[in-house]
């Protein structure tokens, strides 16, 4: 890729990561239309299929991954790349299932490749989305040696607090509290938000709740609470637990409140 089209790519990149998704997609049909090396093209493609997939267009960027990989040849690696978001767009797609048979046939049929210095990346990728899956399909035992084995092959920042927050649930699910807490502390040190933002403080606000230590199961909770819904949290819940912490604070007052509240949501 030439060097003007090479800060064309990073400026797309910038215009995806800020979600200005229609002109990042602009700029990265540009930058295809004027790429003829298949490699080259390849990544383009994985651009265009990252905005359409956050568009929702997801059969478009399908036919965009499949025509990618018809232009290299059968044996190039970046197959394996074209593949793996093959896999991601079905996650995003919420064909989770689809998603990981990809993911275990490209580690299972792959594995000289990716236990080399070249394959190191992708096969981070890969355990990273089979951590996270096998954590949401609740298979915690399977997902927790995959999440922990990740931590030491150089994630980046936003991976960090995903993998964190997802060994964390499978932590409290296998009854390993203290080890949960110091997930979802890290997590939120790190600066993981949103979703798992949300969920790490449910998480801790549980785990405080359980161990006696109420005054730190309320602050939790309550930075929980606003929010609970973005995070497929039951409002419910979240107020039940509160109006329980707060009854062992002796906070009688704020825990009829809180009672109210769940009986309203």
């Amino acid at each position: 890729m030439a060097s003007t089209d090479l800060e064309r790519h990073r400026q797309a990149d910038r215009l995806l990561q800020c979600g200005r998704l229609e002109e990042a997609l602009q700029e990265f049909r540009a930058i295809l239309d004027s790429e003829s090396d298949p490699v080259g093209r390849a990544y383009v493609s994985a651009g265009v299929v990252q905005c359409l997939s956050r568009m929702g267009r997801f059969e478009e960027a399908r036919d965009i991954l499949q025509k990618a990989a018809r232009q290299l040849p059968k044996d190039h690696t970046t197959r394996l790349d074209l593949e793996f978001f093959h896999a991601c767009l079905y996650w995003d797609e919420g064909k989770c299932a689809e998603a990981q048979r990809i993911l275990d046939r490209l580690l299972e049929e792959n594995r000289e490749f990716l236990s080399s210095p070249d394959g190191r990346e992708l096969y981070r990728d890969i355990q990273v989305k089979r951590g996270i899956s096998l954590t949401a399909f609740q298979r915690f035992g399977e997902a927790c040696p995959i999440l922990e084995e990740v931590r030491s092959l150089g994630l980046s920042e936003e991976q960090e607090g995903d993998v964190l927050c997802n060994l964390g649930a499978c932590y409290y699910a296998l009854g390993k509290k203290a080890q949960a807490k110091a997930a979802f502390l890290a997590a939120l040190e790190a600066g993981v938000q949103n979703y798992w933002g949300i969920r790490a403080h449910f998480y801790l606000g549980m785990i405080y709740a359980e161990s006696g230590s109420h005054a730190w199961a309320k602050q939790e909770l309550e930075l929980c609470a606003p929010n609970a819904a973005e995070a497929q949290l039951s409002s419910r819940d979240v107020f039940r637990l509160l109006a329980v912490v707060c009854r062992e604070l002796g906070l009688e007052d704020e825990a009829e409140r809180y009672a109210k509240l769940a009986e309203q949501s």
